[in-house]
């Protein structure tokens, strides 16, 4: 299950999958199990002590808890998970892998009753019909790669496949009607895109720069002590003392 987890659910939603998986195998153990006509009623008990109800059906493999975090948030929990476990379920059902959890979401469109996007309705039909093929292709070429993903000799198959398409499509279509890269960007966006781009460089601002902190009555007379503890040479002594010239002992006594 964790396996499958990390191929089919994004990357948010597999690590808060992988959790419960964890969960269900160190925090979870099955207490009772009462068993009726296809359906068995399993009650588990987690870490924190409360016991939860599970009713599993049997013909159709889903199972729904009384906690109800798959319905809140749709990721199974952790005690479905276990009860799946005492099932022999290899695998999670397809029930609990929602479509918009899935890595490969974005990749397919969604059309109405008429053939046409959702979320970008052309005004042509053929537009349209020519839109859903693409569709189609790109999903069913995505569907072939997780097929053969898993097997080289399935991936050369596919890749020798493909590219001999390419030599018979040539003949088919016409040199005229291929179209660049940056044609197809430009079809997409609407706009042709500029050959040339002047960019002006921006105005030189001098900054003022950060203000010196303001220094507290403490700090200022640290430093003034420091000051006066360092010795000096005094130039009537010739001694490195706490004095100078100005105070120094030896001119005192000169001037007795």
């Amino acid at each position: 299950m964790e396996k499958q987890g990390s191929e089919v659910f994004t990357y948010e939603v597999f690590v808060k999958f992988q959790q419960q998986v964890m969960a269900a195998i160190d925090n979870c153990c099955v207490q009772g199990m009462t068993q009726g006509e296809g359906l068995k009623i399993v009650t588990v008990r987690g870490a924190s002590g409360k016991v939860r109800e599970v009713r599993y059906d049997m013909t159709t493999m889903i199972a729904n808890c009384s906690c109800k975090l798959f319905e809140s948030i749709g990721i199974p929990c952790r005690h479905i998970i276990q009860v799946l476990r005492t099932e022999n379920h290899a695998e999670l059902p397809d029930y609990y892998i929602m479509k918009r959890w899935q890595k490969r979401c974005k990749r397919e469109s969604v059309y109405d009753e008429k053939g046409n996007l959702l979320e970008d309705k052309p005004t042509d039909s053929s537009d349209a019909a020519t839109r859903k093929k693409i569709s189609t292709i790109r999903n069913k070429i995505e569907d072939l790669i997780q097929k053969s993903k898993h097997s080289d000799e399935g991936m050369n198959f596919l890749s020798s496949s493909v590219l001999n398409i390419e030599a018979p499509l040539d003949q088919i279509v016409p040199a005229a009607t291929k179209h660049t890269r940056q044609e197809e960007c430009e079809a997409f966006i609407g706009c042709n895109i500029p050959t040339e781009v002047h960019i002006h460089p921006p105005t030189d601002v001098r900054t003022v720069g950060r203000c010196k902190r303001i220094k507290r009555g403490k700090e200022t007379k640290k430093e003034k002590e420091v000051k006066e503890k360092v010795p000096r040479l005094c130039k009537t002594c010739k001694k490195l003392e706490f004095h100078d010239t100005r105070n120094c002992p030896s001119k005192k006594g000169q001037g007795k």
